[in-house]
């Protein structure tokens, strides 16, 4: 799992290269989702819930809603 989470932040970084204008844009970035999904899951566990088709159905919903948001926000500061 740690493979594939290390993977998925190089392709979204290689993406988002070329949005950002600025270095510290890009940093901001890159480090928003690694960080709202380790939040998410540390909520999870805090509320002793498990993952299901729903909850990874909504977790999936909620990470192309935040990436879309990134290059959106990256496009037009």
């Amino acid at each position: 799992m740690r493979e594939e989470l290390v993977e998925s932040i190089i392709v979204v970084a290689i993406i988002l290269i070329p949005f950002s204008k600025e270095i510290a844009y890009f940093a901001v970035y890159i480090t928003t989702l690694p960080l709202s999904l380790l939040l998410i899951f540390i909520a999870i566990n805090c509320l002793e819930q498990g993952f299901n088709t729903m909850t990874l159905g909504g977790l999936s919903i909620a990470i192309n809603s935040l990436l879309y948001d990134v290059i959106v926000d990256a496009k037009y500061l």
